[in-house]
């Protein structure tokens, strides 16, 4: 039970170093990218989350006259 437990632990630190270093290159890829390279609606979609702005289901998607508001 005892090893079992530290193999586990073990484990879960491996995976958390892979991951360290995934978002570390991951952080430099998006870095090299321009902005000509990011989708503009990419980039409006993460400023109206940035305001907690959705989209309301009730439009198909769509935003309303106040989520319009808010952005403005």
């Amino acid at each position: 039970m005892v090893e079992q437990r530290k193999n586990l632990e073990k484990d879960v630190l491996l995976k958390r170093k892979v991951l360290a270093e995934k978002k570390k290159g991951f952080q430099e890829i998006l870095k090299r990218k321009k902005k000509i390279d990011m989708p503009v609606t990419a980039d409006l979609e993460n400023i109206l989350n940035s305001y907690i702005i959705m989209a309301a289901a009730y439009h198909g998607g769509k935003l309303n006259g106040v989520d319009c508001h808010e952005l403005i």
